[in-house]
């Protein structure tokens, strides 16, 4: 199928009662399946040819057929997603596919629903057309809302030039922009509760582009969403090579006009501060300054150039996770003890820029009393009022423990005010709920 032909896929054309089927009934197909039925795509089976029975899903079991029983049982005009992630193969299996009479604008490969939109009477959205993050695996353009979670709108393919995968990136969200100017919505973002009732600007402007592909750093932070060493050989691209994506999406995003005047740029990708690609992307921090850069960094290693960013533009910020007051807690959250450098660079930084600190609370680790008091004793010393609280909103928590880390970060928000210091709740970090829990909490404590 042509980029033209997916550019016009309706998303009414993969629902029922049509019938589809998924290419592949390993993990992949078995994701596809619960994400699309969430959209409305009802997904009847699996083709596949080394196994047999039935796959389970979250929508109950689905059998696996071969080619030519799917075809007979279902007849040639059905629709079948190939779901596996070796694409070299799909060339192969659109062969055998078509050979068996299915039509060749029938096949897709998972990512079609990329394409996908669907008429809306909210079009706009922030997230979508003035937010983007480059993950791990893919360019993530979403607000993390309901179960879908994230909108990965271009996927991350091993040996594709970097400067290919931008400009892929940049054509779906034209593609986005032009629907929602005419009235549609990615198939994904359908009865999204934060899609806006007010009109799509006329031209992208990006206000936030975030670095996040966590593939190296010099810590191993307890709550780290980073894969562990042994799995970077799954990822996509190395240290340097998503360095060097992010550094062309940047400038192809500059030269294309897409970046608002005041674009916030963060830089993390792990840590900023040892990213093989560090030189051309401080450079590029260098030579825009009209842009507000954002570096997330863990601060053992000092950089000039990002000294030298936060110096250009008092809009420009540094923020370190230091999440303790002791090198003892330090070095239990962080997996190496480099408090005392630490600390050290955040006063050479903040003699140059804005710096911001941000505490994970994390009972058990790091919420003894000495600690909270060390970190209020850091803050005044740096000059600082205010303090960003979070917690492990990376991995689920049962009730018990939830409880007591919303209670610990009520305590600590309390012993900061106590010091003439405010405790800033991280927004991504609570929901609602927690955050009234947390609010109560702190007016309540003795």
């Amino acid at each position: 199928m042509t980029q033209e032909q997916l550019k016009n896929l309706r998303l009414e054309d993969f629902q029922a009662p049509n019938k589809v089927l998924c290419y592949g009934a390993g993990l992949i197909g078995r994701m596809v399946v619960d994400s699309y039925r969430r959209l409305g795509i009802h997904i009847v089976g699996f083709i596949d040819k080394y196994k047999q029975g039935t796959v389970k899903t979250e929508f109950g079991a689905l059998p696996i057929y071969s080619i030519d029983t799917a075809v007979h049982t279902f007849g040639k005009e059905l629709k079948v997603v190939i779901t596996i992630s070796n694409t070299k193969d799909f060339p192969e299996i659109v062969s055998s596919l078509t050979a068996a009479g299915v039509e060749k604008s029938c096949v897709v490969d998972w990512s079609f629903i990329n394409w996908v939109t669907v008429p809306s009477a909210k079009c706009y959205c922030e997230s979508l057309f003035g937010t983007t993050q480059l993950g791990s695996g893919s360019f993530i353009q979403c607000c993390y809302w309901g179960e879908n979670r994230s909108f990965n709108v271009e996927t991350l393919e091993p040996g594709t030039p970097p400067e290919q995968i931008a400009q892929n990136y940049v054509e779906k969200l034209r593609h986005y922009h032009k629907k929602a100017l005419e009235g549609e919505v990615p198939a994904y973002c359908a009865d999204c509760p934060h899609l806006e009732d007010r009109p799509v600007e006329k031209e992208i402007r990006l206000k936030n582009v975030y670095f996040s592909a966590t593939a190296h750093c010099n810590a191993e932070c307890i709550y780290c969403s980073g894969v562990l060493e042994t799995d970077l050989k799954k990822l996509p691209y190395d240290a340097k090579g998503y360095g060097k994506l992010f550094f062309s999406t940047l400038r192809y995003l500059d030269d294309c006009g897409l970046l608002a005047p005041d674009v916030r740029i963060g830089y993390a990708g792990g840590e900023i501060s040892v990213s093989p690609a560090r030189k051309e992307l401080l450079d590029f921090a260098l030579k825009h300054p009209q842009y507000q850069h954002k570096f997330l960094s863990n601060c053992i290693v000092y950089n000039e150039g990002i000294a030298q960013a936060l110096a250009q533009n008092p809009k420009s910020e540094l923020m370190c996770d230091l999440d303790a007051g002791t090198p003892e807690s330090y070095l239990l959250m962080k997996g190496f003890n480099f408090f005392d450098k630490v600390v050290e660079n955040l006063g050479r930084y903040a003699q140059n820029g804005r710096v911001i600190l941000k505490y994970i609370v994390m009972p058990g680790f790091n919420t003894t009393r000495e600690d909270y008091l060390g970190m209020i004793k850091l803050l005044k010393k740096l000059g600082l009022t205010e303090l960003l609280l979070s917690q492990d909103h990376l991995h689920t928590m049962d009730l018990y423990t939830e409880r007591r880390s919303i209670f610990e970060v009520a305590r600590f928000k309390k012993l900061l005010a106590e010091n003439g210091i405010e405790g800033v709740l991280f927004p991504d970090s609570f929901s609602i709920r927690q955050a009234r829990l947390v609010e109560r909490f702190y007016k309540q404590m003795p």
